[in-house]
This record gives C-alpha cells, sequence and structure tokens, in this order.
C-alpha cells in the first residue's frame, strides 16, 4: 500500500508525553544582588508538540493545556480531501471506527516524521517520546 499525501491536508500540531528528564533553565531577579540568576529546573510532565511546519516545542503539560495542545488537533484543509488513497482521505472515507483510528495514528506520523527528519531526534538517548497517539480516548469519544 502506498502512503500518498493529500496535498495541504494535514494536522495543525501532534502532542506526544515525554519519558525521562527534560531540564530548562529559568531566570529570575535577585533583588539584593540585583542581578539576573539563572537556575536548572525540570519541566514537570513534560510534553512535545510537533508543527506541520517541522518543528517541534518541549513544553510542561500544564502550559500545553493552557495552549490548547492536550484537545483534538483540527485537520487542516480537510475540505479539498478527495483522494481516497490518501492518509487524509482514508480518515474521511473510512466505514469502519478501526479504519478511522488507524489513518488517525498515520497523519500524526506523517507530522512526527516531518519534523525528526528536518532536524533529528528532539531529546538526549535516555529521554524519549510516546510513539502512540494521546487522542485515542478522545477520538472514540469524539466519533461515537
Amino acid at each position: 500500500m502506498s502512503m500518498k499525501t493529500d496535498g495541504p491536508a494535514t494536522l495543525a500540531f501532534v502532542t506526544r508525553p515525554v519519558t525521562g528528564k527534560i531540564a530548562t533553565v529559568r531566570t529570575k531577579f535577585d533583588t539584593k544582588l540585583r542581578e539576573n540568576k539563572q537556575e536548572s529546573v525540570d519541566v514537570e510532565n513534560p510534553v512535545i508538540v510537533f508543527y506541520p511546519n517541522r518543528t517541534s516545542q518541549v513544553m510542561s503539560g500544564k502550559e500545553a493545556e493552557r495552549r490548547g495542545y492536550m484537545e483534538q488537533p483540527e485537520i487542516l484543509n480537510f475540505d479539498s480531501v478527495t483522494d481516497q488513497t490518501s492518509t487524509a482521505g482514508r480518515y474521511k472515507f473510512a466505514m469502519h471506527l478501526k479504519q478511522r483510528l488507524d489513518a488517525w495514528q498515520q497523519m500524526e506520523d506523517a507530522v512526527v516524521n516531518g519534523c525528526i527528519s528536518k532536524s533529528g531526534h528532539p531529546f538526549d538517548q535516555d529521554t524519549n517520546y510516546s510513539k502512540q497517539t494521546m487522542m485515542l480516548a478522545q477520538f472514540k469519544e469524539n466519533v461515537a
């Protein structure tokens, strides 16, 4: 089975949970010393958000929820999908839930793989992200 894209139809973003520690630098102003102090802190419940422009961003789960990245993403240019053999077409014209879920996973994987092909693996070797969609439970609720 060939994997064809359906032109510009793609997911607006893909969010995946991160396993392992992610450290970030936080800057605070010390009023006594009158200078900025930088400290390394761990990100709480880290997630990585992949975008269709082949970039990604790591943030805390709380920040991702605040920005709306923990919700089911919109499919951009979904109205223009006409090819039933493309990934978006298989999602749009699926007759069974399993076919629709498989197509959704493939659309997410296309966005993730585009980001990784451009910039490489986003983490050190001891840190990784989930390969499965986070939207599976939400998706089943929305379809049913």
